[in-house]
């Protein structure tokens, strides 16, 4: 019978710094080891970022900064991270497309990403199965590709 693991838990307190504890198995937390950590800890390489949301699913933490900036951790298995070089032991800035777009949403599946920038484009990355990720196909996408317009009936049911 396999092993359920608790996903981290992640809290941007009124500072906008970016907390996270729970189990640390596969760098989840951030913090560049695979500790536990039992009490919300602050993530050391994230110092200098405020951060206004924040997302979590199983293998996955994504967070967007105050300055719009998307950092993704945890496991690099399907490719949710949004960076194809890391290897997940630290925050992952996302860079690339996203750096010279303004990021308004981020939501999380338990392994794939969506972003909505303020233009109503919409990015999503990670695990590809049944189609999650929008793009007609099943594959997995270890970098953001994006979906073009959205409606504004869709912009919702996206995000929630």
């Amino acid at each position: 019978m396999p092993k359920v693991i608790m996903t981290q838990s992640s809290a941007s307190l009124s500072s906008g710094k970016l907390f996270t504890w729970g189990d640390g198995d596969k760098n989840r937390l951030g913090h560049g080891d695979k500790e536990t950590r039992t009490v919300p800890t602050c993530v050391p390489s994230l110092i200098e970022y405020n951060f206004h949301k924040v997302a979590c699913g199983h293998s996955l933490t994504v967070g967007l900064t105050t300055s719009r900036h998307v950092f993704t951790m945890d496991s690099i298995v399907y490719g949710q991270l949004g960076n194809p070089l890391s290897d997940g032991k630290v925050p992952c800035l996302l860079e690339d497309k996203l750096v010279n777009e303004s990021i308004e949403e981020i939501s999380c599946g338990s392994y794939h990403v969506a972003a909505l920038t303020s233009r109503n484009e919409v990015y999503t990355w990670g695990k590809g199965a049944n189609g999650r990720l929008g793009h007609d196909d099943i594959e997995d996408r270890r970098a953001y590709l994006g979906l073009g317009l959205i409606t504004l009936a869709s912009k919702r049911a996206i995000i929630g």
